[in-house]
């Protein structure tokens, strides 16, 4: 098992724009990032990425996930 100090330590070194910038095109807006959710059929950018929160969170569907 992977002790907390460990998984920690993994979690100050990554950042979710990047993370999720891999897998899709985000677009600069203001201090954090949109794009088009992927969760569901979206046709506007309701997909928000925060760099400084490292949270992102759909504001369509209200799915949301913290880094750190």
């Amino acid at each position: 098992m992977i002790d907390k100090t460990s998984i920690e330590n993994l979690k100050q070194r990554l950042d979710i724009v990047d993370i999720v910038g891999s897998y899709l095109e985000l677009k600069k807006n203001g201090a954090n990032y949109k794009c088009v959710c992927p969760f569901h059929n979206d046709t506007t950018p309701s997909l928000v990425v925060s760099p400084s929160k490292q949270i992102y969170h759909c504001f369509a569907d209200r799915k949301s996930t913290r880094l750190n």
